[in-house]
């Protein structure tokens, strides 16, 4: 798979989270959603481990933890603002899923 291809698919789930009507369907399309995203991390992270020298991976490793800090933390605050609500899960899954999905863009430009 490509980047272009998650994208793709990433967007036909936020086009099923446009038309849901339930707080149950965003939940499970917005877990779907992180689900997809935090694949493509995962395809892309193995690329760039193997293809790029130790020392540019230490230093993309170190990026990398930093922002897994800055993707949970975003993703609990949004959780937070809707106190404890049905609402909470779908704001963290989606917070998750558009900053995993904006960090793979990041993490193309690595092996470029």
């Amino acid at each position: 798979m490509t980047l272009a291809t998650y994208q793709e698919s990433f967007d036909y789930y936020n086009q099923l989270i446009s038309e849901a009507s339930t707080t149950m369907e965003w939940v499970e399309y917005t877990g779907r959603l992180y689900e997809l995203s935090d694949e493509c991390l995962n395809y892309l992270w193995n690329l760039i481990r193997y293809n790029v020298d130790e020392e540019k991976y230490q230093e993309i490793l170190a990026e990398q933890r930093a922002w897994i800090k800055e993707k949970e933390d975003a993703a609990t605050d949004a959780a937070n603002e809707w106190e404890g609500g049905s609402f909470a899960p779908v704001a963290y899954n989606d917070m998750l899923a558009t900053m995993t999905i904006e960090r793979c863009g990041e993490l193309v430009e690595y092996l470029e």
